[in-house]
């Protein structure tokens, strides 16, 4: 994300002195997120440009990520793992209904530059119950792979 700034000096008595203009990116933000299973996570692109999401498991290596989604000239591309959970609008990716499995590192990047533009560390918090049945009751468990 880049804007440019004017900077100006300016003293108690007396008109303000232009000093320059400054350009400022913003890039690498990193973020810790924790989410309940089945609830959203949004990953800003921080680019109107073309952008390219990575998955990193966090059981895996470091080196081990998997391309989930790619932006290119407003074509949005998604991995087969994510065609019916994540959807890119503007500048923001969505993936739905989260589950333990997508617990990880998401990075997303300049294609062209490879440069990080966002970094987000998924957590979902794994739901725990206390129940108590009688004999021969049924208990359903939902799954969350």
């Amino acid at each position: 994300m880049a804007d440019l700034y004017e900077c100006f000096k300016e003293e108690e008595e007396g008109p303000r002195t232009f000093l320059g203009n400054v350009h400022l990116t913003v890039v690498g933000q990193s973020l810790n997120v924790t989410l309940r299973p089945g609830t959203t996570l949004t990953l800003p692109l921080f680019t109107a440009g073309d952008a390219v999401g990575l998955f990193s498991p966090a059981a895996s290596d470091q080196g081990s990520s998997i391309m989930a989604f790619s932006v290119k000239r407003d074509q949005v591309c998604l991995t087969l793992r994510y065609q019916m959970r994540v959807m890119v609008e503007g500048q923001v990716a969505s993936l739905y209904r989260v589950t333990p499995a997508d617990q990880g590192s998401y990075t997303v990047r300049d294609p062209g530059s490879r440069e990080v533009l966002n970094t987000v560390m998924l957590t979902v918090e794994v739901l725990r119950y206390s129940l108590t049945l009688r004999s021969g009751a049924t208990l359903s468990l939902p799954l969350f792979t």
